[in-house]
């Protein structure tokens, strides 16, 4: 079916750059609007759900004592309150959707649930904002010295850009704060560890976890079978792209990753999306094969261009491809992020994945 906003104020507020108010589109679950410090996504969607032993509580949003307060406030607006918070459970490691986690557990003294490669992964990015704040080179703990001992995961922005092929000038406008990474620094660990196809510990509720890797390489979807409900976290936006790749390094492809992700929930086409961001909606399936086709595209122009060239840099392979804003007019962070999409693409096509999903 066609994509089909299923909140008429989450929709509204979307397109105003509003917040939302509180809904309660099943009974004893409401969807919250917490607010963020960004323009283009002003909001992330957390989701607030009643049982027998208190509160359930998925992607509390970004830290702030504004927040807690916040969460706070629309609590005790349900008859309930922080001390009743008996689960917190994050789709991913970004601090949009754990942040708030650390504060919320030491005042209630609920589990946070995370995927087991996403608490994994918050290690190796606190090595990784370790070398950005200037020890890249230093070994691990115990991992002995010399360079033989380099942690893997502790590439620093300006290494990752000389291996891309940046020229000098352009590499100083690239934002070395690398968001992704720096918003993970600090952010809690896991009470418990979830696997794909585990059931969140919610008393009278049957929620499944969906590993969808891609975004981050332990993004979970969640998806209420009864309630007719799949929470897809950052995996499916109804109105924007999200990128991939965006923690710590994925054992295989973030590309492959997320497109595997995208055929494992688009049968659940009859349920209604609750996202992490912008608003609930219908249309699942057909939302899934655009997304997909939006990697493709990209994948075939990489594929494209490695066909005709003889070992090109990141650099060479991007300023070829097709921008929104045009190569000229990517800068900054974003044409960081332009060259690590790039890489990505590259990496897919020369594996051999990409073969497949081309051809279908």
């Amino acid at each position: 079916m066609p994509l089909q906003p299923t909140s008429t104020a989450q929709f509204a507020a979307h397109r105003a750059g509003a917040l939302p108010p509180t809904e309660e589109f099943r009974p004893g679950v409401w969807s919250l609007a917490m607010p963020m410090a960004s323009p283009q996504l002003p909001y992330n969607l957390c989701t607030v759900i009643a049982a027998d032993d208190g509160m359930h509580v998925i992607d509390p949003g970004v830290d702030g004592a504004a927040q807690f307060e916040r969460l706070a406030d629309e609590l005790a607006a349900l008859g309930s309150g922080i001390a009743d918070v008996a689960t917190i459970t994050a789709t991913h490691l970004h601090g949009d959707h754990l942040g708030l986690a650390a504060r919320l557990r030491a005042a209630s003294g609920a589990r946070l649930l995370l995927h087991r490669a996403e608490d994994d992964a918050l290690p190796r990015l606190a090595r990784q904002r370790a070398a950005e704040l200037g020890r890249d080179g230093a070994p691990a703990p115990g991992a002995g010295a010399g360079p033989a001992a380099r942690d893997p995961d502790a590439e620093t922005s300006r290494e990752r850009r000389a291996r891309w092929g940046v020229p000098p000038e352009e590499s100083r406008s690239i934002s070395a704060s690398a968001a992704a990474d720096g918003e993970t620094a600090g952010l809690p660990r896991a009470d418990v560890r979830l696997e794909d196809g585990d059931l969140l510990p919610i008393p009278g509720r049957r929620i499944a976890a969906i590993h969808t890797p891609g975004h981050t390489t332990g993004h979970l979807a969640l998806r209420d079978a009864e309630g007719g409900v799949i929470y897809t976290g950052d995996h499916v936006l109804p109105a924007m792209t999200s990128g991939l790749g965006l923690g710590a390094r994925s054992e295989t492809n973030p590309v492959a990753e997320y497109l595997e992700g995208l055929e494992r929930i688009a049968v659940f086409d009859a349920d209604e999306v609750s996202p992490g961001h912008q608003f609930r909606f219908r249309g699942l399936a057909e939302r899934c094969a655009a997304l997909a086709e939006h990697h493709l595209r990209r994948t075939r122009e990489v594929a494209a261009v490695l066909a005709r060239e003889d070992d090109p840099t990141v650099w060479r392979v991007a300023s070829q491809l097709r921008w929104s804003a045009g190569w000229d007019g990517l800068d900054g962070f974003v044409l960081g992020s332009a060259l690590a999409q790039t890489e990505m693409h590259m990496a897919f096509v020369r594996s051999g994945l990409a073969a497949a999903h081309l051809e279908g």
